[in-house]
């Protein structure tokens, strides 16, 4: 049973793809604590500068009053009865989802994979990856399509 579980969040419709599962979980487990996260990650001008300009719109990141009602938005409209809490962290993305889940006791993460590849996975990396190679706890990854 889980009672706590981590949904990371970037803003994008790729990653609200596992929106969908995050309500089924809800559903199963009546009980748990659904926790929305997103992490603000300024991009460096090297990294930007590799990249195509869609690209780059894709992964800008929002101040954290955006952040936060962003959020927000998505709790109220997927969970409304549900107990959720909503955090935006500053950092890299799956250094902050690690250290959540482990300081709110988690029992899942939850996420979609974006599925980059080329350039863009070279320049930043995969996530999804880091986040199930240092888990201590089970991953739930939707394949963005």
């Amino acid at each position: 049973m889980f009672k706590t579980v981590i949904v990371p969040l970037d803003g994008s419709p790729v990653s609200e793809q596992v929106l969908p599962k995050v309500v089924e979980l809800a559903k199963c487990f009546s009980d748990a604590k659904f926790i929305l996260l997103q992490v603000i990650q300024p991009l460096s001008s090297s990294v930007t500068g590799t990249l195509a300009l869609s690209t780059v719109g894709e992964i800008m990141t929002l101040t954290h009053g955006e952040a936060s009602d962003y959020l927000r938005d998505i709790a109220a409209r997927i969970l409304p009865d549900k107990n959720v809490r909503t955090i935006v962290e500053e950092g890299e993305p799956a250094v902050m989802i690690l250290q959540t889940a482990r300081e709110m006791k988690a029992d899942l993460i939850a996420m979609a994979s974006h599925g980059r590849s080329g350039i863009a996975r070279l320049a930043l990396g995969s996530v999804t990856d880091r986040v199930i190679s240092h888990a201590e706890i089970p991953v739930l990854v939707i394949k963005a399509v």
